[in-house]
């Protein structure tokens, strides 16, 4: 029965900090993505006034991007998207960062979206943070 299909929010993974755990990037769900609704995936706990972009997958799939199992993990699979572009979005004076985005009324239902965060870090050893993941289920 799709009528009875609940939106859902939910984080998986880990962070890959930056240098001494100094800043840990979180992701979360302020809203979750019913139908009709505008949904947010939100960022905390990144280096402030920093770059950040969301990624976003119809595929959850791990993969090192380091080569040497240092945490430094894609949660998502190809196709691969970048929001709201490659030139990403300002992380605040606080280390956050929000987008937004409008869930169809009538498409999508039980649709599975994956997100994580990627934050530009000079002063990480790869040059960048990752958030966890969240898996985001369209609901009704």
């Amino acid at each position: 029965m799709l009528a009875q299909i609940r939106a859902l929010g939910s984080t998986f993974g880990a962070a890959y900090p930056s240098s001494g755990y100094a800043y840990i990037p979180q992701i979360s769900a302020a809203s979750k993505a019913y139908q009709g609704t505008t949904a947010s995936i939100d960022l905390s706990g990144a280096r402030p006034a920093m770059g950040a972009v969301l990624a976003v997958s119809p595929v959850a799939q791990l993969t090192d991007l380091s080569g040497v199992n240092d945490g430094s993990n894609l949660y998502l699979g190809f196709p691969l998207y970048l929001l709201p572009s490659a030139s990403g979005v300002a992380v605040s004076g606080a280390g956050t960062a929000s987008i937004t985005f409008s869930v169809h009324p009538t498409l999508f239902l039980g649709e599975r979206l994956y997100f994580q965060w990627a934050v530009f870090d000079s002063l990480a050893p790869a040059g960048y943070t990752l958030s966890d993941a969240l898996l985001v289920r369209i609901g009704k």
